[in-house]
């Protein structure tokens, strides 16, 4: 079917595009892919963290009305990115630069 077609080619050149990308910011910009990966931690942690308060709010919440599961997920973004910003913020104050900052 249509959307496996899809998914197959994504499956095949996604891969190429990430090589691509790395290669690109490397030759233009000085950065290097362990450095962009290591950027990609904290939101990648966030995100697993968002995903395990709202799937542990409908375990505990169960059949409640919408309304209040909507409020929890929405709760639970703000609090990630919050958390994300500060640790952004605290980061900033160490590092004295961002990704590929001459020193």
């Amino acid at each position: 079917t249509g959307i496996v077609a899809i998914a197959t080619v994504w499956l095949a050149v996604y891969p190429l595009l990430l090589v691509w990308g790395a290669y690109y910011l490397r030759r233009r910009w000085g950065i290097r892919a362990a450095e962009l990966a290591r950027t990609l931690v904290p939101p990648l942690v966030a995100t697993i963290v968002l995903v395990a308060i709202v799937k542990i709010a409908g375990l505990v919440l169960g059949g409640v009305d919408a309304g209040l599961q909507t409020a929890v997920v929405a709760t639970a973004a703000a609090l990630t990115y919050a958390g994300l910003a500060l640790e952004a913020r605290q980061r900033g104050a160490r590092v004295g630069g961002g990704i590929g900052a001459r020193r």
